[in-house]
């Protein structure tokens, strides 16, 4: 039997479920009762010295195992291909093995002299079987963190080096700096080269094997062998994963950077504040809200100094649940910062458009929702598109989008724009923005 007046809370950690089951209200006036509460706690699943999670372990090895197998199978299919266009005789497993050749040295020759069918069949398979680095993140940048960033700054040195020559092939052979290794080391990625440097030296190669009269390099091999070589499945956007507000039913949850979920956030950490008096203690009234929550976005962190400035509280006064000595850390966010996602937008867009936008808060909400949960900028691009954007506006956001400055843009809220929206709109008492209000506002 269903009891649809319980309501069932688990907050699961790495380490620990906490849970809850709460005796919902006859009506949203009144106070709901806490049937049972508790937590269980369990090992960790890291090792014991690295303290690395299990699953990303098992995801890492799940991963290799895929790349190994879409290798075997791209290789499969080039040595058939070989065999067909008749660079190849056989389409066995070591029909690209040519003992006594270097691959290195046939990439770097065959740019000016004519190649066996052999040769060119094993230079072509050995770019084929080391496609080179592309990067699908919406940052770019090398100002990342971790591997990414030394492989993104490795990869900009390859790249400057590749000047001097005319494929990465004729550098990986003729450089001096790669004779002795031409693989990366654990952590030590400055062998790392570019699939677009890859696509044109393939392009490079059968341009000059034609020129030398090579009968096997044909434009329609070419093109075959490019539709093989660099095949890649494209990203799957998230979107389709994000689950529905549990008050507005037709809608998706919010993205967790959207303007109007971090003003909702905000508001409800400012409105559950009390401020010290003379007698007590007091919430804040609806003229400081608005003033704490006016002009949004100027700077991400949002500091409990800068909201007792804007609300103009006196040097005795102060807020009673954060200590003096912690009013520099941001008010609304213990690890990041309350405004982080608007003030990307607005960064974005500068300051005349963000006037205009931020009385479209709707728009603002739908663009951060398209920024999150697609994945690649050619579908961000789409998508934008067709909100009906301005030029102006929509030449903005994918300006910095190929800068890679909302590459934090990921991750959605617990409820929906709209009932955020509607939210925030219905805080002139005072009262928490909570699942009640989402509720009335939903009705």
């Amino acid at each position: 039997m269903i009891i649809e007046d319980l309501a069932f809370g688990i907050d699961l950690g790495i380490g620990s479920c906490g849970w809850a089951v709460i005796r919902q209200p006859a009506s949203i006036e009144e106070a709901g009762t806490i049937d049972g509460i508790g937590s269980w706690i369990f090992d960790v699943p890291e090792t014991d010295k690295e303290r690395t999670p299990t699953n990303q372990i098992r995801r890492g090895n799940r991963l290799l195992r895929r790349v190994i197998r879409r290798r075997r199978n791209r290789m499969s299919e080039l040595r058939s291909l070989f065999r067909q266009s008749g660079l190849l005789s056989i389409d066995s497993a070591d029909a690209l093995k040519l003992k006594g050749l270097d691959p290195w040295e046939l990439r770097a020759r065959g740019l000016d002299k004519l190649l066996t069918n052999h040769e060119f069949a094993v230079a072509l398979g050995h770019i084929a079987k080391r496609r080179g680095f592309k990067s699908a993140a919406k940052s770019k940048s090398a100002n990342t963190a971790g591997d990414d960033q030394r492989m993104l700054k490795a990869l900009e040195a390859t790249r400057e080096r590749l000047g001097r020559y005319q494929t990465v092939g004729h550098m990986f052979a003729r450089d001096p700096d790669y004779v002795g290794r031409k693989r990366n080391r654990d952590g030590i990625y400055d062998r790392t080269a570019s699939r677009d440097d890859l696509i044109h030296e393939v392009g490079v190669l059968f341009s000059a094997q034609r020129r030398h009269g090579n009968p096997g390099a044909s434009i329609d091999l070419e093109e075959a062998y490019r539709a093989i070589a660099f095949r890649q499945m494209a990203m799957q956007d998230s979107e389709k994963l994000v689950g529905h507000c549990p008050f507005e039913k037709e809608e998706k949850r919010a993205a967790k950077l959207a303007p109007s979920f971090e003003k909702f956030r905000l508001l409800t950490r400012l409105i559950n504040l009390r401020v010290t008096t003379p007698d007590g203690e007091r919430p804040l009234s609806p003229d400081e809200l608005a003033r704490a929550t006016s002009d949004l976005g100027k700077t991400a962190k949002l500091t409990a100094k800068r909201v007792r400035d804007l609300i103009g509280l006196s040097v005795e006064q102060r807020f009673t649940t954060i200590k003096p000595d912690q009013e520099s850390g941001d008010i609304a966010s213990k690890t990041g910062e309350a405004m982080s996602g608007t003030a990307t937008l607005r960064k974005a867009l500068g300051d005349s458009l963000w006037v205009e936008m931020d009385r479209q808060p709707e728009q603002l909400d739908q663009i951060a929702h398209i920024l999150s949960f697609f994945e690649t900028n050619d579908r961000i691009g789409a998508q934008l598109r067709a909100l009906g954007l301005d030029n102006a506006v929509l030449d903005a956001i994918m300006a910095a989008l190929d800068r890679g400055g909302f590459a934090k843009f990921k991750g959605a809220a617990h409820i929906s724009a709209k009932a955020v929206r509607r939210c925030c709109q219905s805080n002139a008492n005072s009262s928490p923005p909570n699942a009640s209000q989402a509720r009335r506002a939903g009705a």
